[in-house]
């Protein structure tokens, strides 16, 4: 993975794959899957959606918009439908190009099943895996907006103190 870190991104755009297997669902769900990517195929997902990478020194987040793309999007639609009747494995390699890069190892898997999605809850603030690039981004745009209200309003103390004295 460290080599991965120093990669430039839109190669990972180009190997960051996904892979599905549709283990239980209504056959509109299969059908909606093996038009859009195929049955069980493999996606290379920085070619259909946009993806954000933050590296650590022993873990990578992806942050897949998955709304960037008409076809995901879509398939998102039809399986929130019937999620609570489907089971899903779901893999996430980076394709191999070379002999020293194969076979592909897996970076994380799950199975998703029977999905309740009346039961989800919002997370609330940060990753706590988000890159300290964007903390320290944010915790710089609020500093400047507070930097900026309080010269506006020292601005507007100069002007008060000025109008009073005339």
């Amino acid at each position: 993975m460290n080599s991965w870190t120093r990669t430039a991104l839109h190669r990972l755009d180009e190997r960051f794959k996904l892979i599905t297997h549709l283990e239980k669902g209504p056959i509109l769900m299969r059908a909606a899957l093996k038009t859009a990517v195929g049955a069980n195929r493999p996606v290379v997902m920085g070619k259909s959606v946009h993806q954000r990478y933050h590296f650590g020194p022993d873990y990578m987040e992806v942050d897949v918009e998955v709304d960037t793309s008409i076809i995901a999007k879509g398939i998102l639609k039809i399986a929130a439908m019937f999620v609570k009747s489907v089971v899903v494995d779901m893999v996430w390699v980076i394709e191999g190009k070379t002999e020293t890069e194969l076979p592909e190892k897996a970076l994380a898997a799950v199975r998703l099943g029977n999905v309740e999605l009346s039961q989800a809850r919002p997370t609330i603030g940060p990753s706590p895996l988000a890159s300290r690039a964007e903390t320290a981004a944010a915790e710089a745009i609020a500093a400047a907006r507070m930097a900026q209200e309080t010269m506006s309003r020292l601005a507007l103390d100069r002007n008060a103190d000025g109008d009073s004295k005339a």
